[in-house]
């Protein structure tokens, strides 16, 4: 059993990187792997065409896997240099709760994991888009995993990624620009968005 705690530590939207490059070099011994900032994958339209991107899936925040948080919390609070880069107010370091510690740790298991050689970058844990598809609800399988639509009639089928596991946390698709909303409320953070991807997309070559 995991017996850690994660921490949330938030900075300015740009300096997640650079907040967590300080980190080791102040604390050499956290391991690199510990810390980790989620990406997902999203498909961005350009020029007519659907590019596939990756993105932070949650902004300004760094996160940190440690067994003994009161110590860490200490040191890095008594570095002057590190107060350049944590956001200004009383929650630079947030402990997550037993639910929200693991629901991370469910989008951890979902992630395609990456750790980097190159101390100067933390681990990637990359969320990948699902691939759904608009059928009739007729047609539904029993065991399929589906998202409701405003037409009765209809509903998105989740044929692969994380969307199996997350369905019940969504409570809005963005057709358009490919999202599927969670609504989710994690340290404070409400309405996760995490990238899908249509079958008619793959079929067209979008």
């Amino acid at each position: 059993m995991d017996t850690s705690s994660i921490f949330a530590i938030y900075t300015l939207t740009g300096n997640e990187r650079m907040l967590q490059h300080l980190i080791q070099t102040i604390l050499p011994d956290i391991d690199a792997a510990s810390m980790f900032i989620p990406q997902k994958v999203v498909y961005k339209r350009v020029q007519g065409k659907r590019r596939k991107e990756v993105r932070d899936l949650f902004s300004s925040y760094l996160f940190l896997r440690c067994s003994d948080p009161e110590q860490i919390f200490f040191e890095l609070k008594s570095v002057p240099k590190l107060s350049n880069l944590l956001h200004d107010g009383d929650y630079n370091f947030v402990p997550l709760n037993e639910q929200e510690k693991n629901f991370m740790d469910m989008l951890c298991s979902l992630s395609l994991k990456e750790l980097r050689q190159d101390k100067d970058k933390p681990a990637r844990l990359i969320l990948p888009a699902s691939l759904v598809s608009i059928m009739k609800r007729k047609d539904l399988q029993p065991g399929d995993i589906s998202i409701a639509r405003g037409n009765p009639d209809e509903a998105l089928k989740v044929i692969s990624g994380p969307l199996l596991k997350l369905a019940p946390y969504v409570t809005r698709i963005d057709y358009n620009n490919r999202k599927a909303i969670l609504d989710v409320d994690v340290f404070g953070v409400h309405n996760i968005h995490v990238g899908i991807r249509m079958q008619s997309d793959t079929r067209s070559g979008n």
